[in-house]
């Protein structure tokens, strides 16, 4: 009886010892998973504080830029004015629409400058 138990209790532990040591190797396997999970979680949270930086950052300098460029216009357009009421280009001033004080107001000083504009 008990050659028969054993002989029936040796296959059961090597099957157990095979499941059990299975089972611990997916337990490494997937710490190793969950610990890359969470160094993936993080560094995308990083990246996203990052990116929310640049954007706000982006946002200004476009502010600032259209700024910049809105002041070049209006500096030209009045430089564009002055030429034409030096060379009397009426035709092209009474078609402009910035027409109006910013040239009249120009009208005592004929030697304007704005870099060559």
């Amino acid at each position: 009886l008990r050659a028969e138990l054993k002989a029936l209790e040796e296959p059961m532990k090597q099957k157990v010892f095979a499941v059990r040591t299975k089972v611990e190797e997916s337990t490494r396997t997937e710490a190793e998973l969950v610990q890359t999970i969470n160094n993936m979680r993080k560094s995308l949270k990083e990246s996203e504080g990052k990116l929310k930086e640049v954007r706000e950052q982006k946002r200004a300098q476009t502010d600032e830029f259209i700024q910049i460029m809105s002041q070049y216009e209006s500096k030209k357009m009045e430089r564009l004015e002055q030429i034409a009421e030096l060379v009397g280009d009426r035709e092209w001033f009474d078609e402009n629409p910035r027409k109006s004080s910013a040239a009249a107001s120009q009208n005592g000083n004929k030697s304007a400058s704005f870099g060559g504009f």
